[in-house]
């Protein structure tokens, strides 16, 4: 076996353990996220008024929303264009690449770590949201306005949701363009 042939070995069997490990990552990782966001949505929206509680929560629906289509774009996206614009040294193609090599982690991250997180704290959000309706200002039914309430969460969940995987299987070149990009912009700003 060449010099090369030991090189090429080496790094194939680093991405082999690097993926294996990769689901006890995520667990983790979803762990500490959805801990740390569910205490903080939680006594954040315990402290807003009605008002800002609902715009919370639909902030919170959208974040999984747009992050459900990141996930379905980085999937869809080809890296050909990418490489090209990276050899011209256009912003964010590099990132836009790696984006696309590790799809299957961005994907996995984007879609069930944060997609699912949100989709959890918009019910625990909900349902705080509903109990101090039903207590202060709504007359009807507690368990029908409940059922309402979840109801439309979920609806605009879902809904969003379908929405966004056909527009991000269209349009998936600018996305992970426009995803490398803001991060090529963070990176510049952290540095």
């Amino acid at each position: 076996m060449t010099k090369q042939d030991k090189k090429k070995q080496k790094n194939t069997d680093k991405k082999a353990n690097h993926r294996k490990y990769w689901p006890l990552k995520v667990f983790i990782l979803t762990f500490f996220i959805a801990s740390f966001l569910s205490l903080g949505s939680s006594s954040l929206m315990e402290g807003f008024s009605i008002t800002t509680s609902l715009v919370t929560l639909i902030v919170i629906i959208i974040i999984g929303v747009v992050f459900d289509i990141i996930g379905i774009a980085v999937t869809a996206a080809s890296e050909v264009p990418f490489l090209s614009m990276a050899s011209k040294k256009k912003r964010g193609a590099i990132n836009a690449v790696r984006l696309i090599r590790k799809a299957d982690q961005v994907s996995s991250f984007c879609n069930d770590v944060v997609g699912d997180i949100c989709s959890i704290i918009s019910g625990s959000a909900g349902s705080i949201l509903i109990m101090r309706l039903s207590s202060n200002t709504i007359r009807w039914n507690p368990t029908m306005f409940a059922i309402l309430v979840s109801s439309l969460i979920a609806a605009f969940t879902v809904g969003g949701k379908a929405l966004g995987k056909s527009l991000a299987i269209r349009q998936s070149q600018n996305i992970v363009y426009y995803v490398g990009y803001l991060i090529s912009l963070l990176r510049g700003e952290l540095k």
